[in-house]
């Protein structure tokens, strides 16, 4: 006996079906037929425009953002390696060195990773680090010994003096990254929200909570620019998804993939049950705080320190009105209360409101995150360098000359922020290691028998 509220033409089990599984969605409600709903299948366009995105941010987006930073940011284009082609063979260093310092570089990363997962401090992982360094220097002074490696015989300090630009070469390689994609980013989230602003004010609902649910579930069919707003942010959270893994890891990395699984099962979901009216607002809620940190982090990497600093206070009150304020308001509780109401409750609508309930409790998170650093900025004169890359990575990984661009000049309050914490952890660090030295001094000028009656 079929469970659901028409006849299915088509025999056997498959996605439509499940797509109206009456005792999941719609057992309520009285009987439907197929055409009156859109279908699963219209979000197939979600994966060309994803391509076509990806298209846009790296052929036309990336090389300005790169013309951008040579321009005005004065980095170089070329890479450590091409550079270092280019001068003098005395001057050159040695390919074979090139390539065991990557090759130790990659072992330092794939050590730290180990070294926290085992829950080890800053300290711990820098003399693990040092000792590493020590053996490795070893290794490569050897073999520049044995006579017949380019360069002739290396010294430690040629060592140590390279090491040091192929890290910088490697930080002025994640600036670069990390200006293309919030030029990127900030392009498209400022058409997005235009865009989505110009389809909700053709619409006569926006304004009007109750009228959010008027006449469902027939009577919301969506418009062609609603549908096309729907395809193009599923597109747009879809490259997120896919480009998450090969863009410079957060701290928060889990987090955001949370956000984008979610963000497109509530696309997805809404789409498909004619809740378009509410899924609109929820996606006008979050693109316009979005533009405004974009914007900050351009203005942060440019040095322009009056518009990074007020465009920093925009967007921390965007996102308090738009995600705190109108989200919970307009979203949560339109849906809770007034959904209710006027639609009624079954599995399927407690699936979209937890989904809803999830959004907001990253919300939270990030603005738990967007308090810290104001409330660092009120006492002590600076926050973090980005909402977002605030724990995205350790001092070494930073961008080179960071702490000495902020002594040198007032910079910008995210810039005072990255100073005076690298300064504090480095404090701590050097601490750390004195009281370990002392303690290792003690221990030696200990006779056996006190070191007997202490382990004892």
């Amino acid at each position: 006996m079929s469970t659901l509220p028409y006849e299915v033409t088509d025999a056997g089990w498959n996605i439509f079906t499940f797509q109206w599984w009456s005792p999941v969605w719609m057992h309520h409600i009285v009987p439907l037929l197929p055409e009156d709903f859109p279908v699963w299948s219209d979000f197939w366009i979600a994966i060309p425009l994803a391509l076509v995105i990806t298209f846009v941010r790296l052929f036309v987006c990336d090389p300005i953002a790169t013309w951008l930073c040579v321009t005005q940011l004065g980095l170089a284009r070329d890479s450590l390696r091409d550079t270092n082609a280019k001068q003098e063979p005395g001057k050159r260093i040695p390919k074979w060195v090139l390539n065991e310092i990557d090759g130790f570089a990659l072992d330092m990363l794939i050590l730290k990773k180990r070294l926290k997962k085992k829950k080890m401090s800053s300290v711990e992982i820098k003399l693990h680090k040092q000792s590493k360094w020590g053996k490795f220097v070893s290794r490569v002074v050897s073999l520049s010994e044995a006579g017949d490696k380019e360069g002739g015989v290396l010294r430690v300090s040629q060592l140590n003096a390279w090491w040091g630009v192929i890290k910088r070469d490697a930080a002025r390689s994640l600036e670069i990254q990390k200006f293309n994609e919030a030029f990127w980013r900030f392009g498209f989230y400022t058409f997005i929200w235009i865009y989505g602003i110009w389809v909700g004010a053709r619409e006569s609902w926006l304004f009007d909570i109750r009228a959010i649910w008027a006449g469902w579930p027939l009577d919301q069919t969506a418009s062609s620019e609603v549908r096309w707003y729907y395809f193009l942010s599923m597109g747009h959270y879809l490259h997120l998804f896919v480009t998450q893994f090969f863009e410079p890891r957060r701290k928060d990395w889990w987090e955001m993939f949370i956000h984008h699984i979610v963000t497109m099962l509530l696309l997805f979901f809404s789409y498909i049950v004619n809740f378009v009216r509410i899924g609109v607002v929820v996606l006008l809620c979050h693109d316009g705080s979005d533009v405004f940190l974009e914007l900050a982090k351009l203005f942060n990497y440019l040095k322009w320190s009056n518009l990074c600093d007020a465009t920093f206070v925009v967007f921390a009150i965007a996102f308090f009105v738009g995600r705190l304020v109108l989200y919970p308001w307009r979203v949560v509780y339109v849906a809770v209360v007034i959904g209710s109401e006027q639609v009624g409750v079954w599995r399927g609508f407690y699936i979209f409101v937890a989904l809803l309930l999830v959004l907001q409790v990253l919300h939270l998170f990030w603005f738990y995150t967007i308090a810290c650093m104001v409330w660092a900025f009120a006492s002590t004169g600076g926050v973090e360098k980005d909402v977002r890359e605030e724990t995205e990575s350790e001092p070494e990984e930073t961008t080179a000359g960071a702490v000495e661009g902020a002594k040198e000049a007032p910079g910008t309050i995210l810039d005072l922020a990255a100073a005076a914490k690298t300064k504090h952890k480095q404090d701590r660090e050097q601490s750390e290691l004195r009281h370990r030295a002392n303690a290792q001094q003690q221990q030696q000028q200990q006779t056996p028998a006190q070191q007997k009656a202490v382990k004892a």
